[in-house]
């Protein structure tokens, strides 16, 4: 038979076990961890489904952003965009030529609204290139990330 030690009496009990028959002591996770636990993968499921529309940055979810993008009518500013980038979107250009961007743009279509960025540190990896591009003003910074040339994620520092 398989035993371990029980953490509380120090008794040796069967491996699998879920309470002492010693001590009464339950093994697992106890309620404020499970709860915790809980929480973490809600955050989790929170942050991989993208930040919100009311970002400074108009971040949408990646899986929006094809739908959205695909009939929409040029805009004045898009038209100059679509002429170089006649591959890209409308409304990726149109984005792009108000200045903005969002979540599962590439890099190059990022630079093309915003600029070259301030700094740019690569992490190179098994997983691919992950890219921290630091975008800088006199007063304020913010950091896109990048992977493997498509932008995921945003933080703003003021």
């Amino acid at each position: 038979m398989a035993e371990k030690q029980c953490p509380s009496c120090k008794m040796m009990i069967h491996k699998k076990a879920k309470v002492c028959p010693f001590c009464k002591k339950k093994f697992g996770l106890t309620l404020p961890a499970k709860i915790f636990l809980s929480l973490i993968i809600l955050g989790y499921i929170g942050y991989l489904s993208g930040p919100s529309s009311k970002t400074t940055f108009n971040a949408h979810s990646t899986g929006s952003i094809q739908s959205e993008m695909q009939e929409v009518s040029l805009t004045k500013k898009g038209k100059k965009i679509k002429v170089k980038h006649q591959d890209w979107s409308n409304g990726i250009c149109n984005v792009i030529g108000e200045k903005k961007i969002h979540i599962g743009m590439t890099a190059q279509q990022v630079k093309t609204a915003w600029g070259k960025p301030y700094k740019i540190n690569t992490t190179s990896g098994a997983w691919g290139e992950h890219e921290q591009w630091v975008i800088h003003d006199s007063i304020n910074s913010d950091y896109l990330y990048f992977e493997n040339g498509i932008l995921t994620s945003m933080q703003q520092s003021k």
